[in-house]
């Protein structure tokens, strides 16, 4: 079944969005070229796809969409930051794309992979950064209003919802890694 056949609700594309954590943060990285500077980005993308998820179009790749709104992103803190490129940004950006687009597994790949692990994984958070990840993807609150929720400070809910997504991301990792060695399909 092709993307454009299959629907795709907000609970769908904030699930691939935190499944690709660590492979949009390595496109922005390879554009940024600095850590601190890629998660910011990173954290912005996501605030500018949680707000544009209505106007996401279903018959186009959704990852695709997330690169170029992070490219976009990242671009707009390269003008800010004033960083100077060695390799052009529009060489540079066709080269990541290029990569990228031979990666291989296909988008219901990656769904049903973490759609199947992630709420055991979501278990192993602490209480406070699954609740926090819940307000966050699935009530669409921005950072302030989480830190309001949890009595927290927006720096700490910040820091708990990278830490829990690359938990997540670890632990799902894991799972289907295991899954994989005994032979499962998932």
């Amino acid at each position: 079944m092709s993307q454009a056949d299959r629907p795709m609700n907000a609970e769908a594309m904030i699930t691939i969005y935190t499944a690709e954590r660590h492979v949009l943060l390595g496109y922005i990285m390879a554009i940024v070229r600095d850590y601190q500077l890629a998660e910011d980005v990173y954290q912005e993308t996501a605030v500018a796809i949680l707000k544009d998820l209505n106007g996401f179009d279903p018959s186009r790749d959704f990852r695709a969409w997330m690169r170029g709104v992070a490219r976009n992103k990242a671009k707009q803190a390269l003008t800010r930051v004033s960083r100077e490129q060695k390799v052009p940004l529009e060489e540079l950006e066709t080269l990541i794309d290029q990569a990228y687009s031979e990666q291989g597994e296909d988008e219901s790949a990656y769904l049903i992979r973490y759609q199947a692990y992630l709420p055991d994984c979501m278990g192993r958070l602490v209480d406070w950064q699954r609740t926090a990840v819940r307000l966050r993807y699935a009530e669409n609150l921005n950072l302030a209003a989480i830190a309001r929720n949890l009595n927290k400070s927006t720096g700490a809910v910040q820091v708990g919802l990278s830490r829990a997504r690359d938990l997540l991301h670890a632990c799902i990792e894991k799972k289907w890694r295991l899954a994989q060695a005994m032979g499962g399909a998932a």
